[in-house]
């Protein structure tokens, strides 16, 4: 388990807890086992991360801006809700290659048919 400790300067230092009661044969307990590992670094690094991603969909709220991803391989789409409202397509629809083609303006049809060839 994550426990946020203290250290005498009051600095929060976060560590991963784990704990295991070891036992006699009988059943009975004879003692516990604990170990400490420090991940305060990775705790900072989840928290840089995490307000970073606040920005970027703050930003991308504010400029109305949609985020799709398209993995060619397993040609798999993804889609954010706001490409589904820039679309105008429900959330329900899978989105493929085919469903965005067919939102494309006739005369932008021609190069994307050229670029996914």
């Amino acid at each position: 388990m994550e426990k946020r400790y203290y250290n005498r300067n009051g600095d929060v230092v976060w560590a991963l807890l784990a704990v295991s009661l070891v036992r006699h044969t009988d059943g009975t307990p004879l003692y516990f086992i604990a170990q400490i590992e420090d991940i305060n670094e990775l705790k900072r690094t989840e928290q840089v991360n995490q307000q970073l991603m606040e920005r970027i969909t703050l930003a991308n709220e504010a400029g109305g801006i949609g985020i799709w991803e398209w993995e060619l391989k397993p040609n798999i789409f993804s889609w954010d809700k706001r490409m589904f409202e820039l679309y105008e397509i429900p959330p329900h629809i899978k989105p493929n290659w085919q469903v965005w083609y067919e939102c494309v303006l006739p005369e932008e049809s021609p190069a994307c048919r050229k670029s996914d060839s």
